[in-house]
């Protein structure tokens, strides 16, 4: 069968529109799991608004849950200058508003230059806050927190980078500075991304792949291209085919948006066939009688998170070769 990653991205999306979506008049939509009322948290949500801009971006229809639908749902999670894991209650988790910033600079990206500057415009508003949790070049993973994380930092630089690329061309200095936080203070001697850090400097050696993939966009923005590179092949060593399929797809898809940008500024073609393998066993093997995407790795019992960022690389990996210098 030939690959049509559009055709499926659309197929898996409007699945996605059909079991997660309740109108709201005037207030986009609430966004929920399959058969709950509540709805989901703000990283599965921030995780649907980045895969609608690559759905859009990728010249597909993203229907109701276009991105400034999305967007409009956001707002409900809204606490003074952040957003909090769920509407009126919660916690502000630096990563998350990372999250929601990078899929708005993403969408700053991709726009043409009359329609970037409201994407632009929260895309900076996100990292205002996220600035608030920078310690010593690391990135707390929630406010009032002590630990630096992988996550939070990786997320948070690769923000700065993008939103300095969409505003004047060059990343803004916290890409620099997470980028050498991470390779200083939580390189694990195979050469990867461990998972955080405390105050005293004690290290959780955890290895994830999305840590990985914000490893290499950071090297990338560096233009530390072969060093990039090294930590692609290493990640590979690590993860063999069955350890990367049991990672959820959300955290999977951040490293393989990592790895098609890594060849698209390199001019090669290295990883295109490892992440569309892994996304045609996505397609082939781990959807439901539903469609939903709930067969490989689960980040937790819930389906939009891993639904969506399946998803997002079905359309990331429709679009042209020139388009995806811009994937973050």
């Amino acid at each position: 069968m030939t690959d049509d990653w559009g055709a499926w991205a659309v197929e898996s999306w409007d699945t996605l529109q059909q079991l997660t979506r309740r109108p709201v008049p005037f207030r986009g939509a609430r966004i929920h799991e399959p058969d709950r009322l509540r709805v989901v948290a703000a990283w599965p949500l921030s995780q649907v608004l980045h895969a609608a801009v690559l759905v859009d971006a990728a010249g597909l229809t993203a229907r109701h849950y276009a991105p400034d639908l999305v967007w409009a749902s956001l707002r409900r999670y809204r606490k003074g200058d952040g957003f909090t894991d769920f509407p009126l209650i919660g916690s502000r988790y630096y990563d998350d508003n990372a999250w929601i910033g990078l899929a708005c600079a993403q969408r700053a990206l991709f726009a043409e230059p009359a329609a970037r500057r409201p994407w632009l415009h929260r895309a900076e508003a996100s990292l205002r806050f996220v600035s608030q949790g920078v310690r010593r070049g690391g990135v707390l993973w929630v406010e009032g927190g002590r630990n630096l994380h992988a996550c939070s930092t990786g997320s948070a630089g690769v923000l700065a980078a993008a939103v300095g690329r969409a505003e004047s061309g060059e990343p803004r200095a916290l890409a620099r500075q997470a980028g050498e936080f991470l390779d200083a203070w939580l390189m694990n001697p195979d050469g990867l991304v461990a998972d955080s850090i405390t105050p005293e400097g004690l290290v959780d050696p955890a290895e994830f792949t999305y840590n990985q993939g914000l490893g290499i966009q950071l090297r990338i923005e560096r233009g530390l291209l072969d060093e990039a590179a090294a930590l692609a092949e290493a990640t590979a060593g690590q993860f063999p085919t069955e350890r990367f399929w049991q990672h959820p797809p959300a955290f999977n898809a951040i490293h393989c948006r990592a790895l098609l940008r890594l060849d698209a500024v390199t001019g090669t073609e290295r990883w295109q066939e490892f992440v569309a393998d892994y996304a045609r066993r996505l397609w082939d093997f781990a959807r439901d009688h539903r469609g939903l995407v709930s067969g490989a790795g689960r980040y937790d019992k819930g389906f939009v998170l891993d639904h969506a960022a399946a998803t997002g690389l079905l359309a990331a990996l429709a679009l042209p070769q020139d388009r995806r210098t811009l994937l973050v």
